[in-house]
């Protein structure tokens, strides 16, 4: 019996820890974090809807993209608007991991990378982008462009 309830609480406490959009997006960037398809992609979330955008070199790598969000049972949609094009990878790739990490935390924030120069996109309270900006700047990107934008 002490076995059984603890396997149901296992379960029910692995169904709602993924319940917020911070929670959402952690457990997204932990998946971009092994899965290359997501080099070209950015996504964020707000109210359990997922959005991507970016590239993908090829159809096979979009739907790859597409089934590793959509296998998170508690988001409510996906809004995707993913082109196929050539995606390189370049030495940017450890630095947008390391950027997507940070943002994990911030479900509607998204960063693109290039030739180390980081620049953040979305929204977020100011308090979140008082904490995100020197979270960033620890990572020592060639550079950083905000335009994040803070609600009133």
């Amino acid at each position: 019996m002490k076995v059984l309830l603890a396997i149901m609480a296992a379960v029910a406490l692995s169904l709602t820890a993924c319940t917020t959009d911070s929670n959402i997006k952690a457990d997204i960037a932990v998946k971009a974090q092994t899965e290359v398809a997501f080099m070209g992609v950015n996504y964020a979330v707000k109210d359990k809807v997922v959005t991507l955008t970016g590239v993908c070199p090829s159809y096979k790598s979009k739907q790859i993209v597409l089934q590793t969000v959509k296998s998170i049972h508690v988001i409510k949609g996906v809004n995707e608007s993913i082109a196929i094009g050539p995606v390189t990878l370049t030495n940017d790739l450890p630095m947008k991991q390391s950027v997507d990490s940070v943002l994990s935390r911030y479900p509607q924030v998204w960063a693109s990378v290039i030739n180390g120069k980081v620049s953040l996109k979305g929204a977020a309270t100011k308090e979140d982008l008082n904490k995100l900006l020197p979270a960033l700047a620890m990572l020592k990107p060639a550079g950083l462009e905000n335009a994040v934008v803070v609600p009133r």
